[in-house]
């Protein structure tokens, strides 16, 4: 593991930071040459004042930085034992399309398996967080009629067919990766993607960025089972606005299937 994806997996354990606190960080080692060995040795007052560090923050790199980089080891080991590795948003390998679609994309993500598929043609299945089994099954169904590769939830109840859909697969965490289940990460995906940090349980506000992290990295979006004026449809108008491609497909509840595809008008 080299110095730059050590530094962040500490910064990621540093009590506080937020994701912004973090972009600014990250931007002034890329841009201004600035080590990571040199950010550690900075008094607090350049914590606080040139990258607008919280006080509690400052005073961990300040006071509590062996402890951190304690933490930092066990993590990176722990980290290298189930597969995954840290990618900073200013990294050559990060997703493009997280960076072309959101203002203020995850500055670091925890990435498993194969991430140049989402290089390729990809699209995701979307429901409202109330669907029920019924579109699960059509879900499941439609992902037979598209080609390409395949972005869900790792976790949700409205991404439960993505366990059995077929085809190459990239999955999306709400939670942390030291968090995701053995099971979850036995399914078999091709990769898998995490936003949050690494103990992070899942929250009502990271479910919500794992819906938008989904819809970044879909070139094709396929609503099944969609509430008017509810998060998801809320989302899908924002991505057809921002240039996506949306579909929303027609449910016929009586017969159990799904009828054809209408482009969302906006």
């Amino acid at each position: 593991m080299g110095e730059m994806e050590f530094f962040l997996i500490l910064l990621h354990l540093v009590p506080g930071i937020r994701d912004r606190t973090i972009y600014k960080v990250l931007r002034a080692l890329y841009f201004e040459g600035i080590s990571p060995s040199r950010f550690l040795e900075f008094p607090f007052e350049v914590y606080r004042e040139r990258f607008g560090l919280l006080e509690v923050s400052a005073n961990a790199l300040g006071n509590q930085l062996n402890n951190l980089i304690y933490k930092a080891r066990e993590a990176s080991e722990k980290m290298r034992e189930s597969g995954f590795r840290a990618v900073s948003v200013f990294d050559e390998t990060y997703p493009s399309k997280l960076k072309d679609f959101m203002d203020y994309p995850p500055p670091i993500i925890y990435a498993r398996g194969d991430m140049e598929l989402l290089n390729s043609e990809t699209f995701s299945l979307l429901n409202s967080r109330d669907a029920d089994e019924k579109c699960m099954r059509l879900s499941l169904d439609a992902g037979k009629s598209f080609s390409g590769v395949a972005v869900g939830g790792l976790y949700g109840r409205n991404y439960r067919f993505f366990e059995n859909i077929g085809g190459k697969r990239v999955a999306v965490s709400d939670r942390g990766i030291f968090q995701i289940t053995k099971r979850r990460l036995n399914l078999g995906f091709d990769a898998i993607i995490s936003f949050s940090g690494l103990d992070d349980m899942g929250t009502p506000g990271s479910m919500l960025m794992r819906d938008r992290v989904v819809v970044a990295l879909s070139d094709v979006i396929v609503g099944i089972c969609i509430r008017e004026g509810g998060n998801m449809d809320k989302l899908l108008r924002e991505a057809a606005q921002k240039g996506k491609e949306i579909l929303l497909a027609e449910v016929d509840y009586n017969g159990d299937k799904l009828g054809g595809l209408k482009p969302l008008k906006i």
